[in-house]
């Protein structure tokens, strides 16, 4: 029977009434446990199903994208009037989960961490010193912010330092045993102003313990909606991940906000694949934000042509989205690409007495290189209004692509919801089955008589392995060397400090042909720092892309070579078990959850090399330019032009060799020396906790299995009597 958002509950109901006849068939405890398990894993996907039924009628959109994306800019604009309600988050730290939906009144409600979780955070903190302890005591030279830049500390661990340190005794009083939630009124945004900043600011007394906020709006625009803005992606607060990976869950479109500058990196790129992708989200709306930073980037070379600056930009960067898009796994729909500049609709909304520090810089750059679009206050609120994009992003997306199209996405996700539900209960009933009928093959062939051999047969296996993780950690450091000096001798940055050049016609001053000066036109070949730059990161990524596959393959090797060495010694041992008494299947679980588990250690983490890029723009900018002066004639100045121009282009090329040199001899090495540490430290810390695992899961099996041998034919006539009973339950789907 397919399971569908009518009939689920039904059919849940008959799966619990199914595996509770069994639990209670007198099957003993040491079978009780495997239909227990059964039963929790299906009540999650119950209560999965729960949600989805329950949320039916309620859009859920959701704003997502990395720290300083604009995110907060972004929803201040779109329900606020661009008043900054939702304080701008300087840190992952203090980037909380904030969800806005319609209420009766006005009125928000704040989640604080409860005990459980705070202590977690206090752990990590305690860990994060005890690194930092460690280190110093080898090198007492080292600072901190070094060893945090060293990739030595995992963010989480940061993450957990700085909440703690930040945590004032005030604060502290809010955490209890069970997560706290408090509810207060508000009469107007400016009151709600006052009261965000306490618990979402980065200087907020309750901000460190804040989990989640809910604002109620009487706004009529949310009705039946419910938008979140999210922490940055990749959250180091595991906890607060948690919360927004449930959100995702549930969610039916997005807002993935991009920042123009580093437009849809490989962050972006691998957060739209595993996050967006892997829940099913239907509409995905790519924001480039912060758009007005890319105009002023480009501003020498259009020379007072708005119109040029914009059309090139979102050409250019709409190139870097298909070229990033082409080399991703993402499956869905291809997001709807738009631009943004959040502080532009603050600007525009905004008396020019009321401009924070921020927007007047804004204000004052635009003007100076589009001199012509920004001569008075109506056309600067005007031209801002047209950059932020505000009010046709209301339209086309909230009201339109969302609203619009309301009931038909929320049934495009329930449909797909229940879909996979049932092949979700069909793997998890498979799964138990299987192990089960392990379990009763095993039984089948011991008797009590060989339980000593077989506790004989365990340890000797357990010593083996153990004998060979020490001999792979030995020769670790060796091994983890000789990788690195292998990816550093195939890395090159060498021939791709190619500079972009276009043809321009621009106005420069020279001597007049009697006397005073005169204006005239040249044509020369400009330097075009965002080409320079897209073709500079193009290279490096390819370059960068390379090292990491290259890396990832090493980190595989020596992975395998731990694999090969414990698989050896599991069937070394099974070849002397000739009664039959290892399951080496057990055994070989164990090893692949370990293995999978040292993965994640195993990364060469590119995104810190790529860091980098973000000093290209500030490196290059005003390399390009030539002076608009010359104290010579028409002819004399055009070839100093022409001289000027070819200079620029030397400096440009210089400094481009300066960043591909600081990457090549500092980046990367250093980044492939914290993957080193990372695998060492895997070896370290994996031996003694895949070895625990294994000895006590062995030691339980042993006992199981004794007990079961007492009276090994009721127990196989158990075995097999739940083995049938989940066949009959997985037939009814």
């Amino acid at each position: 029977m397919k399971v569908t958002i009518d009939n689920y509950q039904q059919i849940f109901a008959s799966l619990d009434n199914d595996l509770s006849a069994l639990e209670n068939a007198g099957i003993g405890d040491v079978l009780k446990k495997p239909i227990k398990e059964l039963k929790d894993k299906i009540l999650e996907v119950r209560q999965g199903a729960d949600l989805v039924k329950s949320e039916n009628g309620i859009l859920k959109i959701g704003v997502v994208g990395q720290v300083k994306a604009g995110k907060s800019s972004f929803l201040n604009s779109l329900f606020f009037d661009g008043e900054n309600v939702l304080p701008r988050a300087s840190t992952p730290m203090t980037a909380g989960l904030t969800v806005l939906q319609y209420g009766d009144e006005n009125q928000f409600e704040v989640e604080y961490y409860n005990s459980s979780e705070w202590h977690s955070f206090e752990d990590r903190a305690k860990e994060y010193d005890d690194i930092l302890k460690a280190e110093k005591e080898q090198n007492p030279s080292v600072t901190e912010e070094d060893i945090r830049r060293s990739g030595l500390v995992d963010d989480t661990l940061i993450a957990a330092k700085d909440l703690v340190s930040s945590c004032s005794r005030m604060a502290r009083g809010k955490i209890q045993e069970q997560s706290k939630i408090e509810a207060r009124s508000f009469s107007n945004i400016t009151d709600l102003q006052d009261i965000l900043e306490d618990y979402v600011g980065a200087e907020g007394t309750y901000t460190p313990i804040v989990k989640c906020l809910t604002i109620r709006l009487k706004d009529e625009r949310l009705v039946g909606v419910q938008i979140v803005d999210t922490p940055g992606v990749n959250d180091p607060v595991v906890s607060r991940e948690v919360r927004t990976r449930d959100f995702l869950r549930g969610c039916h479109g997005v807002f993935f906000l991009s920042y123009s500058g580093r437009f849809f990196d490989s962050t972006d790129v691998t957060f739209l694949s595993e996050r967006i992708g892997s829940q099913g989200i239907g509409t995905v709306v790519l924001i480039g934000s912060k758009f007005d930073s890319v105009l002023q980037d480009v501003g020498m070379k259009f020379g007072d042509d708005l119109g040029g600056a914009i059309e090139y930009c979102q050409r250019s960067l709409k190139k870097q989205f298909r070229n990033n898009m082409a080399t991703s796994n993402y499956t869905g729909d291809d997001p709807i690409i738009d631009f943004s500049s959040g502080i532009g609709f603050s600007i525009a909304q905004k008396d020019e007495k009321r401009w924070d520090e921020i927007e007047a810089h804004v204000v004052k750059q635009m003007k100076y290189f589009y001199p012509s679009f920004f001569s008075s206050s109506k056309e600067i609120k005007e031209i801002f209004m047209n950059l932020s994009q505000i009010e046709d992003i209301r339209a086309k997306y909230v009201e339109g692509s969302f609203k619009g199209n309301k009931e038909q996405i929320i049934q495009n996700k329930v449909n797909a919801y229940f879909n996979n539900t049932n092949a979700e209960l069909h793997k998890i009933l498979s799964e138990k089955k299987e192990r089960l009928e392990n379990r009763m093959n095993q039984l089948k062939q011991s008797d009590i008589n060989g339980a000593k051999e077989r506790k004989r047969i365990l340890d000797e296996v357990c010593n083996g392995i153990e004998m060979s993780l020490k001999s792979i950690r030995n020769r670790a450091n060796e091994i983890a060397d000789q990788y690195v000096k292998e990816c550093l001798n195939n890395f090159t940055l060498s021939n791709i400090g190619k500079v972009s050049m276009s043809h321009v016609s621009d106005n420069v001053t020279c001597k007049g042909r009697l006397w005073g000066s005169r204006t005239i036109q040249v044509e020369y070949d400009a330097v075009d720092i965002v080409g320079t730059i897209d073709n500079v990161r193009n290279a490096v990524d390819k370059q960068l892309d390379k090292i990491k596959s290259e890396w990832k393959s090493k980190s595989d090797e020596l992975k395998e070579r731990i694999k090969k060495g414990i698989g050896e010694a599991i069937t070394e041992v099974e070849t002397k078990d000739k009664e039959g008494y290892l399951d080496g299947r057990e055994l070989s679980y164990i090893l692949e959850e370990t293995l999978d588990a040292m993965s994640n250690k195993l990364t060469l983490d590119i995104r810190a090399i790529k860091k980098g890029y973000e000093a290209l723009p500030s490196l290059l900018q005003g390399g390009e330019r030539i002076p608009k002066k010359y104290d010579c004639k028409e002819a004399e100045a055009k070839v100093a032009v022409q001289r000027e121009a070819a200079y620029a282009k030397e400096r440009v090329v210089t400094k481009i060799r300066q960043f591909l040199s600081t990457m090549s001899e500092t980046s990367v090495p250093q980044e492939l020396r914290n993957a080193r540490e990372s695998t060492l430290a895997v070896l370290s810390t994996k031996k003694d906790e895949f070895m625990n695992s294994v000895r006590k899961k062995t030691e339980q099996l042993r006992c199981e299995l004794e007990q079961q041998l007492m009276n090994k034919e009721q127990e196989l006539h158990m075995m097999e009597k739940v083995i049938n009973g989940l066949v009959k339950i997985a037939e009814k789907l």
